[in-house]
This record gives C-alpha cells, sequence and structure tokens, in this order.
C-alpha cells in the first residue's frame, strides 16, 4: 500500500476516535454546564480533524471543521453561553461533521480504486531541440529569479524540533497524532532525541523525556507546518528552521532500529 494512502487512512481512524470524543461532551453542552475540561475535549478533536483535513487538501472538511472550531472557541473563550440553541448547533454541527468525514473517506477511497483503472497522465511534449519556441521567435531571453523572494513563506525544506511537555499529554493530545499530520503535509523523516531520557529507576511515568527531529520537504509554508502545533503551543517546545542547502539534511537516516536502540541504551545508562 502506498505511504501517503497509509498516512491518510491513520487520519480517518484518528477522526473516528475525535468524533467519538466530540460525541461524548454533547451531554454536557445540552445540559447547559460544560466546564472547561469538556470544552478543552471538543475543541481538540474538532482542531485535530481539520488540521489532518488541511494536510490532504480535503477543502469542504477543512472549510466546516474550522467553522466549527470558531464556534467552540468562542465558548472556550467565555464569550458565548451555551443555552439551548447553541447547545442544539454543536450537535447538530458534530451530527454534519461526521458526515463529512465518512463522505471524504468514501471520496479518498473511490479515488484511489479509480487511480488504479487509470493511466497517469502523459507528460507535456517538449519543445524539439532544433525548433524555435514562440519566447524564442519574440526574441524573449529567460532570466533566472528566486520565486521565494516574491511569495514570502513558501514550501521548501525544514528541520523541526518538537519537544513535547508533560502537560501536552496530561491534555489528551498525543506527540504521534501531531507528527504525523506534519509529515501528510509532504516527504519527511523523523527521528527520536534521547538527550534528556533518564534512568529508569529516575524516569517519572507521566514525564515527557523524549523529543523528535523531523526533516520535512513540502510545497506548503512554515504556517502550514506552526498552524498544525497552534493548539499545544504552550504545551511544548517548537523551533522550525527553513534548510537553505538542497544538499543540507539534519537527519542522518537512522533505521528505527537504531532509535529504538538509542532510547533503550538512554534509559537504562
Amino acid at each position: 500500500m502506498d505511504a501517503m494512502v497509509e498516512i491518510r487512512a491513520t487520519f480517518f481512524e484518528e477522526c473516528a476516535e475525535g468524533l467519538e470524543a466530540l460525541d461524548g461532551t454533547l451531554p454536557a453542552f445540552a445540559g447547559g454546564t460544560p466546564d472547561a475540561e469538556t470544552i478543552g475535549v471538543a475543541y481538540r478533536a474538532v482542531h485535530s480533524i481539520k488540521g489532518g483535513a488541511a494536510s490532504f487538501k480535503l477543502a469542504e472538511l477543512t472549510g466546516f471543521a474550522k467553522t466549527f472550531e470558531s464556534l467552540l472557541g468562542e465558548i472556550r473563550s467565555g464569550n458565548l453561553a451555551t443555552d439551548a440553541a447553541v447547545a442544539d448547533l454543536i450537535a447538530r454541527s458534530a451530527k454534519t461533521l461526521r458526515g463529512q468525514v465518512a463522505l471524504s473517506r468514501e471520496t479518498c477511497e473511490i479515488g484511489d480504486e479509480i487511480r488504479a483503472y487509470v493511466p497517469a497522465e502523459e507528460p507535456a511534449p517538449v519543445e524539439e531541440a532544433t525548433g524555435l519556441s514562440d519566447f524564442e521567435r519574440l526574441g524573449f531571453q529567460p532570466v533566472a529569479f528566486d520565486l521565494s523572494t516574491l511569495v514570502g513563506d513558501g514550501g521548501g525544506r525544514f528541520d523541526i524540533v518538537f519537544r513535547p511537555h508533560a502537560s501536552l499529554y496530561a491534555s489528551a493530545n498525543e506527540a504521534s497524532r501531531l507528527i504525523r499530520q506534519v509529515l501528510a503535509l509532504g516527504e519527511g523523516r523523523v527521528v527520536a532525541i534521547t538527550d534528556d531520557v533518564p534512568s529508569l529507576e529516575a524516569m517519572e511515568p507521566e514525564g515527557a523525556a523524549l523529543a523528535f527531529r523531523i526533516e520535512l520537504e513540502t510545497a506548503e509554508g512554515e504556517e502550514a507546518i506552526r498552524e498544525i502545533f497552534e493548539f499545544v503551543e504552550d504545551d511544548c517546545e517548537l523551533e522550525i528552521t527553513r534548510l537553505e542547502s538542497p544538499d543540507e539534511h539534519t537527519i542522518d537516516g537512522e533505521s528505527p532500529e537504531d532509535v529504538f536502540a538509542a532510547l533503550l541504551a538512554a534509559a537504562t545508562r
């Protein structure tokens, strides 16, 4: 199975988990007594779906989830009370979101099936070397320039260091989910940073000593990467550096076995 298809399947599995968590908050909204934790669970579920949908260019799902997220954001900030009308709107929005997730999944799966039968598009014909292009006939001389100076925050290659705090896990977020959303933006590699992992005797079960380095090549810009982490920005350290040289690498391509061995060695030293 194609790697992107696998990542997308994981996204829809996580959507199902998020929708289940969202449904669990609806009775509290209906009763008009949602506490901060309940509102946070609902907000995070919708926010995660929005972020993943944007990574896969699911425009309709992204747009609706963003609108729903804004509604929950108003409640979360205390600007909107959860009266009967708002509670009903949230319940209907949750039902609509579930329907849009299901439709997006079916559309993606059918699209994959169709592409298995339809040959890839032929590349555009190249101008013969002996012929003159329209531009050449007009006396046009091409001049090279850097488009990044015009578009600003464009795509490229990025070095991302992500250090979760214990509070990130305590608020029911998952580092692995955030990393998968980052990888869905393009092509990337991940290694674990084990420098701060203590010995087994000193390890705290609810701590967060493991960090991650991601090298990502994407058509998206830095803003798209930061958007994935915007809800957990207070619960982690995030460093994003654009890699200027095409040959510049921050990850040496360690195998999963090497990463595990390094983690085990750090924990048992």
